[in-house]
């Protein structure tokens, strides 16, 4: 009788690319039988796989030119003052974040030779998402880092948040970064965390972008606008652009939709019908 084993033609074993960003044990999901825990994980490698695939991107940015103390860019009326595409200052969110102070940001900024022209709204939004930063005691030297857990998901969260800053359910229930936490809009964080749970998959630095710098096409006007406190749910403004792209994302926004058609009235703009624009 001839030996089965001698018969049976060798199967080769391939690694599984599903498994190709797992850096350790924990992070192995094929034998967890959990499924939310297990899709917390596949979003997470499909989250770092994403990120490693724009740093290879060659149209990707180049990184941050140091330019001199004394060259800070002028604060400038960004209604009064076209910025060109060339002008726009590519810079990643989360480097903004990372940024001790926005003196530090600013000397870091990758500005064309030619001009040192800084957007009252760019300079607005980077203050606002420092200034929640810190408010949430997150780890500002550590906002960069793929891998670090909103202060929800551990036992020391911080207290005495102002309302809007104050977790969700979701935000502590689900494990998630950081940069989630920084946005005073519940509904909004809860629509990405709801993401999260289900293994979808959004492009991070592509949103991070558009509220930087806004949707293509409009003329260098960031994504959100803030005017006053940025814990204050009233100083912010949504564009109109940003909003038709990331509608997902601000579904139930309704108090951002309130602001932003208020601070809409005072520039004698119309109001945007967010049944329309969602």
């Amino acid at each position: 009788m001839n030996n089965p084993i001698e018969e049976t033609p060798r199967i080769e074993i391939l690694p599984m690319p599903q498994r190709s960003q797992i850096q350790n044990q924990t992070e192995d999901w094929t034998g967890t039988s959990n499924t939310l825990i297990r899709r917390r994980l596949q979003n997470r490698l499909n989250q770092r796989a994403s990120r490693q695939r724009r740093k290879l991107d060659p149209r990707r940015l180049e990184g941050p030119t140091k330019i001199m103390e004394a060259q800070y860019p002028k604060i400038v009326d960004p209604f009064t003052t076209r910025l060109s595409k060339g002008e726009m200052h590519k810079v990643h969110i989360k480097h903004i974040l990372s940024s001790e102070t926005f003196n530090a940001y600013l000397t870091n900024l990758c500005i064309p030779p030619d001009s040192y022209l800084l957007s009252l709204l760019h300079y607005n939004v980077a203050r606002a998402l420092i200034t929640n930063v810190k408010i949430l005691k997150l780890p500002i030297d550590r906002m960069e880092e793929d891998d670090i857990l909103s202060p929800f998901n551990t036992s020391s969260p911080p207290t005495q948040l102002p309302a809007t800053l104050q977790p969700t359910r979701l935000q502590i229930e689900i494990a998630h970064h950081p940069e989630l936490d920084i946005f005073p809009f519940p509904p909004c964080r809860d629509n990405f965390l709801s993401a999260i749970a289900k293994g979808h998959v959004w492009d991070d630095v592509e949103f991070c972008r558009d509220i930087m710098y806004g949707v293509e096409g409009t003329d260098g006007r960031t994504g959100l606008i803030v005017w006053g406190d940025p814990w204050v749910a009233g100083s912010w403004e949504v564009e109109e652009n940003f909003a038709r792209k990331w509608a997902w994302s601000l579904k139930g926004c309704t108090d951002l939709f309130e602001s932003t058609n208020k601070w809409r009235d005072r520039r004698g703009e119309m109001g945007l019908v967010f049944e329309e624009v969602l």
